[in-house]
């Protein structure tokens, strides 16, 4: 009896990775970062602060929005405000859904909207930064312009935190 229980909770685990791996795409895309630097008009860095929850209609997630808080922008015209709605979606993948975690920072690849500070993701993936791998990428493209929102003196020094990251290192 303990063996078959055995083999019957294997193949229940088994069914249940497949399911899962079934259901939740994953969502990456081959496409170089030097590509999405130069197509979109607006490119920042900053964090998650809220997302509202994504809703599946006929296998299709629908758009959902992002509390973005931005710390720097690489490229593109600075927002005049420090929070932003991000409309979230990806034409070439609509199943595909990205769990954010709030706190982390991302880079996000974006183009306005007629909506004062509400911007549509371009159909690019965003990167996280919170990954070694991003930010190498972004120390070794050049013509990565960082401007931070703030300029925050550090307590107890006159060292400036400029809340961006390092970019384009040894570019001419």
């Amino acid at each position: 009896m303990n063996l078959i229980m055995s083999r019957s909770t294997i193949l229940i685990v088994l069914c249940s990775v497949i399911f899962i791996s079934i259901g939740s795409p994953i969502c990456q895309d081959a496409i170089p970062f030097s590509i999405k630097l130069s197509q979109s008009p607006l490119v920042i860095y900053g964090d998650v602060i809220e997302t509202s929850t994504a809703v599946a209609v006929n296998n299709h997630t629908k758009p959902f929005n992002i509390t973005f808080v931005v710390r720097c922008t690489l490229k593109g015209i600075p927002p005049k405000v420090e929070n932003l709605m991000i409309e979230h979606t990806f034409p070439d993948n609509p199943l595909c859904y990205r769990a954010f975690v709030h706190g982390h920072t991302y880079v996000f690849f974006l183009n306005q909207t007629n909506i004062s500070n509400h911007y549509k993701q371009m159909p690019y993936h965003e990167l996280s930064f919170n990954q070694d791998a991003t930010v190498e990428i972004l120390k070794r493209t050049c013509g990565i312009q960082a401007r931070p929102f703030h300029e925050i003196v550090k307590e107890n020094s006159n060292e400036v935190d400029y809340q961006c990251p390092l970019v384009s290192i040894g570019c001419l």
